[in-house]
């Protein structure tokens, strides 16, 4: 719904060629959707099964375990009072002016009394604003579907299991209203308004996207140029004179979005470059680059040596101990869960998931390796820290 009204032909169009795919971590959050929601209805869930739909790997099984057990333990201890009839998954459509639907399936939703509901959004991605229409959309469905009463409350609680965090959200007949005049006039009744973004490095209408090609065609213009006016010029001199005490500039804030934003496009063109590339050589072998050197374009493979630690056991217990040769193991986490929770019977498996992780915690076993990545965040008064909220049944 983001990308809808940031930019509309990025799914409206019908046109374009579309080319999309399910990445890691939408199964990632696929998979912690569909432990969360059963564990919410059925008071259990199966860690095994629900990685082994999305082909998880051991990395990514410990990634979605931890998320689920963290949703758990929000849910039991923050949210579970104000659910009294939780329904999860619930899919739920309306019609816009006659010609539009609106659809979507809500996570946890639950009628409290009278006009007023309760709905939470499972979050497994990075903290960042681009969930406001998301959530506006699912307020107006929950007031549609109960017919567009003149008086209605809903709270709309949003969690981003991976920070930790969450916040609480109240919407009304007026302010779902206002969105939905806002959403009709400035955004629906203008399907070929392009508007290339930070959304674009998700948008699958990636092939035929004029805006997007013009930001590109103009970005490296201004590379291969060099001029005095090039935002590639514009951008060092920005960075190299940024302060502490200019940095909070709306001039360099502006010129540092504008290279990200550049960036990105182009980044995300030179990976369709190398994509194609390196299919072209899957299904055709070695390509000539008819130069004097006769240079091919290969898929070269590196072969690496690696030790299996079950067949080297017996050799290394004869020159070091038990805790030298453990230390010298990366041992991962799924893997590990993985192997003890399989033991069990299936109605066990995730007492005995989390039964795991709290022994292990309790042991100082679970550490945290801190990687500093580059990465656009949004800064609130209320981040991880500050207040969360709160959520009232009664408005």
């Amino acid at each position: 719904m983001d990308s809808l009204v940031e930019c509309p032909p990025s799914i409206l169009s019908t046109t374009g060629v579309r080319i999309g795919g399910a990445g890691l971590p939408a199964r990632i959050g696929r998979a912690t959707h569909a432990m969360l929601a059963a564990f919410i209805r059925d008071g259990d869930y199966d860690l095994v099964h629900s990685c082994d739909a999305e082909q998880l790997e051991p990395d990514a099984r410990e990634e979605a375990s931890g998320l689920t057990v963290y949703g758990i333990d929000f849910w039991q201890r923050e949210m579970q009072q104000y659910f009294q009839t939780p329904v999860v998954e619930s899919s739920v459509d309306a019609k816009l002016n006659g010609k539009f639907t609106l659809s979507g399936t809500l996570d946890l939703t639950s009628y409290v009394s009278g006009n007023q509901a309760i709905f939470l959004d499972w979050k497994t991605g990075r903290l960042d604003s681009h969930y406001w229409h998301q959530m506006m959309t699912y307020a107006h469905l929950l007031w549609s579907f109960l017919e567009r009463p003149e008086k209605f409350t809903v709270h709309g609680v949003v969690v981003f299991l991976r920070m930790k965090y969450h916040r609480t959200i109240v919407y009304t007949t007026q302010s779902i209203m206002e969105w939905e005049h806002d959403l009709l006039r400035n955004v629906l009744a203008n399907p070929d308004r392009y508007s290339p973004g930070h959304m674009c490095r998700w948008c699958d209408l990636s092939v035929g996207c004029p805006a997007r090609k013009e930001v590109i065609r103009s970005a490296m213009e201004s590379i291969l140029s060099g001029g005095e006016d090039s935002w590639l010029k514009k951008g060092r001199d920005v960075l190299a004179n940024m302060t502490p005490e200019n940095k909070g500039m709306e001039i360099v804030g502006k010129t540092v979005a504008e290279i990200i934003q550049r960036t990105h496009l182009l980044g995300s063109m030179l990976d369709e470059v190398r994509s194609m590339l390196r299919e072209a050589v899957e299904r055709v072998g070695p390509i000539p680059l008819h130069d004097d050197l006769g240079t091919h374009l290969v898929l070269e493979g590196q072969d690496r040596r690696k030790l299996d630690a079950v067949k080297a056991a017996r050799v290394l217990r004869t020159k070091i101990d038990d805790r030298a040769i453990l230390s010298c193991c990366n041992i991962s986490l799924g893997k590990v869960v993985k192997e003890v929770i399989s033991r069990v019977r299936t109605s066990e498996r995730s007492a005995a998931h989390r039964a795991l992780i709290e022994e292990l915690d309790q042991e100082g076993a679970l550490g945290v390796n801190t990687v500093n990545m580059l990465r656009e965040k949004v800064v609130q008064n209320d981040e991880p820290g500050g207040s969360t909220g709160q959520v009232a049944a009664d408005s």
